[in-house]
């Protein structure tokens, strides 16, 4: 949560929280007042807090076996912004694997009906090497923020793999964090934040329309 303080985002996205998370992230609330989303005690739960409204809120299941989304708007300089986060299922087992590719294409065709800006962002368990992750890009038309900015590696950080020496751990990081843009939205900087206590690192995204 410090962290957060001190990056002082207009949205702020939050993935694996639980209700004693929630408690503990109202401290947000006198710099991003807007919430949306639910704890979960199962690692699956997402919230989102805003500096500016956010309108038509909703988690949906892309797939009948799929983690919940948050998909929502808000308005910015006048202008309506589709903003969804997703954390679909690693694929550690092979039922997991096909419910993250489902979620993944599902959520694909819902966002080609999408007609404003929009930001997809979460922590998507795939690579940019991935077939499934070249099939949601080619249905979406959606750009990779990263692009132009290096690989900037999210996982692990080290924290559930004592086993491994420390400095190991940065050779094996991966991508998995992802921001998605329609072309409305350009890119001005992304950064892999420190870590915060988490196995992932945070992911610093800034934008402009």
């Amino acid at each position: 949560m410090q962290f957060v303080q001190e990056e002082n985002p207009d949205l702020a996205l939050f993935m694996e929280v639980d209700e004693r998370w929630i408690e503990q992230l109202d401290a947000l609330s006198a710099e991003l007042p807007y919430f949306s989303g639910e704890g979960n005690s199962n690692n699956f739960g997402i919230v989102m807090y805003s500096r500016y409204p956010l309108t038509t809120t909703e988690l949906v299941n892309f797939a009948a076996d799929s983690t919940p989304s948050l998909t929502t708007t808000m308005t910015l300089q006048g202008r309506s912004l589709a903003v969804v986060g997703t954390h679909p299922l690693p694929p550690v087992r092979p039922s997991y694997f096909h419910s993250r590719n489902r979620q993944l294409d599902q959520l694909g065709q819902y966002l080609q009906g999408i007609e404003q800006p929009t930001i997809v962002i979460g922590d998507f368990n795939i690579t940019m090497w991935s077939p499934y992750y070249q099939r949601f890009q080619r249905q979406t038309g959606l750009k990779n923020v990263r692009n132009g900015f290096g690989l900037l590696p999210s996982w692990p950080t080290g924290k559930l793999y004592g086993p491994l020496p420390k400095w190991l751990m940065p050779l094996l990081a991966i991508p998995i964090d992802h921001g998605f843009i329609s072309p409305e939205l350009a890119v001005t900087n992304v950064q892999v934040g420190p870590n915060v206590g988490s196995d992932h690192r945070p992911v610093v995204i800034d934008l402009r329309l």
